[in-house]
């Protein structure tokens, strides 16, 4: 009897006992279920733009990826890859060597346990008719032949690493005129210089669609090199084009909301039908709305720098046109014109949003707007040679891309460069600068303003056009003889501005009545039709 008690007592618990693990299992594997189904769901949900991800994520290939700057911010065997964190392509990390600039090494991969230094840093270099770079204090009496045009110092390596510097220029303002931009000239390597078009690093150089993730420009980077500008393959390059203005048109449009298909709208017109193949792009912003619907600065306005990305991106998939973002009314800056600590944030950004974008160039001030006595002048040239360090720095962490950097004159609105033919910019190794000025003077002052200074210096013309605003005065006549100097030195120029609105220079008729101009008829004033038949010349 008691036998069989214990028997059906020991058959209940291991009934009680499967029972309880047919549960846990269940429950298992329900929370599988469950994840699975997140992870499907996720993939249910392909992005297009950046902004459909979160603030710490961009939209690559469909998904929504983490950003990062170094391989430490990604998980165990995930690479940095183009700003991303994700499996690296196979023989990535193998091509990022060591950099032996003043930041060190490339931080897109895990450092490998073996040392680089010893291996030859020019093994791949390439001549001057690959591409190669100058410093532009080492430019002058060398020919383009001369076995010089590698770059200066150690930066040679970063040709060996996917480097390449450039500068950008920004654009002198005046505060009479509402005026300030800045030529771009986005950086150049050669095909041997590990630059965009790589095709472990899948950068610059493929066209990816421009609805999916980041659209890729096949425009070829440009460098500097003595008092010129080149593409890859040490082709010359001369920028012809206009001033033409985001989705805030010279607080014009300011009190709608932003329509950034206007702003395609332009640029299609001026490089389509014009022949325009640069743009100088003048962003905008405000300290206070005063009633404006859109005014923020882009490190607030998350809308602002999206449309932003969006424009950029539009110009880069013309093939040969390239964009210098002009802060032209930009809340950071000093009242004299100085780029601030925010500034350099800013810069930082951009930096972030366009490391792989060949058809930018940068620009770190619409120009100094005092400093008459010269007096600033030494204070002034510190804030610029420290914004540029500030771009450098960024482009340092993501690639080591170095885009043109576009740096104003230090005097006179921005329009006089001398100082820089005896001090040029020297953080980066003073590599891929060019020299913006504005002129909106008569002829006599062509020498001082631009003649003198592009025997040295790679400079570009920012911004210039008819001016009747004292003392500022230029007529036509001397506009059209300014852009045959320039084209006698082959400096590249962008002439004021692609607008029917904007205090001075329109080349646009005003059809808007007296508003924001959506949608318009771009009928060319006399000095549009002047700038059409320049670029139609070439």
């Amino acid at each position: 009897m008691f036998t069989n008690i214990f028997r059906f007592q020991t058959v209940q618990l291991l009934r009680s006992y499967i029972r309880t693990n047919q549960v846990i299992l269940a429950l298992k594997y329900s929370l599988f279920l469950f994840s699975l189904g997140l992870s499907l769901s996720a993939c249910d949900s392909p992005c297009a733009l950046n902004s459909q991800c979160t603030l710490d994520e961009k939209c690559v290939e469909g998904q929504c990826l983490k950003s990062c700057m170094n391989y430490y911010q990604c998980a165990e065997s995930e690479a940095c890859v183009e700003g991303v964190c994700r499996i690296p392509p196979r023989g990535y990390c193998q091509s990022q060597q060591m950099r032996r600039g003043d930041r060190g090494m490339s931080l897109a991969c895990e450092p490998p346990d073996f040392d680089l230094s010893d291996q030859d840093p020019t093994a791949n270099d390439s001549d001057i008719d690959e591409g190669n770079m100058v410093s532009p204090r080492d430019q002058g009496d060398d020919d383009l032949g001369s076995e010089d045009m590698g770059m200066a110092g150690e930066e040679m390596t970063d040709l060996n690493s996917g480097g390449a510097e450039a500068s950008d220029m920004d654009m002198a303002s005046n505060n009479e005129l509402g005026m300030a931009g800045s030529d771009d000239m986005s950086m150049a390597g050669s095909d041997d210089m590990g630059m965009a078009g790589s095709d472990d690093m899948g950068m610059a150089g493929e066209m990816n669609s421009a609805d999916m993730g980041r659209p890729m420009s096949p425009s070829p980077w440009l460098y500097t090199s003595g008092p010129s500008i080149y593409q890859t393959g040490a082709i010359q390059w001369v920028g012809r084009g206009v001033n033409l203005h985001d989705t805030r048109s010279c607080d014009a449009c300011t009190w709608i909301q932003p329509d950034t298909s206007e702003v395609l709208r332009r640029i299609d017109e001026v490089v389509d039908l014009w022949g325009a193949n640069l743009i100088r792009l003048n962003l905008e912003s405000y300290p206070i709305a005063s009633g404006r619907v859109q005014h923020r600065p882009l490190l607030e306005d998350r809308a602002y720098l999206s449309d932003l990305e969006r424009i950029v991106h539009h110009i880069g998939q013309k093939r040969g046109i390239y964009v210098v973002l002009n802060l032209w009314r930009e809340p950071s800056l000093s009242d004299e014109g100085y780029p601030s600590e925010q500034t350099h944030e800013l810069l930082s950004t951009l930096v972030q949003k366009f490391y792989d974008a060949p058809q930018v160039i940068f620009s770190v001030s619409p120009g100094v707007r005092q400093n008459a006595d010269g007096q600033q002048t030494l204070a002034a040239w510190e804030a610029m040679n420290d914004a540029v360090q500030a771009i450098r720095d960024q482009e340092q962490v993501l690639s080591g891309y170095r885009h043109l950097i576009a740096v104003p004159g230090l005097r006179n609105q921005g329009s006089d460069l001398s100082y820089y033919i005896d001090h040029p910019i020297t953080a980066g190794s003073g590599n891929n600068i060019v020299y913006e000025t504005q002129i909106f003077e008569a002829q006599a002052q062509f020498d001082q303003r631009l003649v003198n200074p592009a025997q040295t210096l790679p400079v570009i013309i920012g911004a210039f056009g008819p001016s009747e605003i004292a003392p500022r005065i230029m007529t036509q006549a001397d506009a059209l003889t300014l852009i045959q100097e320039a084209e006698r030195l082959n400096v590249s120029w962008a002439a004021w501005t692609f607008h029917m609105r904007c205090q001075s220079s329109e080349m646009l008729v005003d059809r808007s009545n007296n508003g924001c101009g959506i949608s318009m008829p771009l009928q060319p004033t006399e000095w549009g039709l002047a700038i059409q038949g320049q670029l139609g010349l070439h």
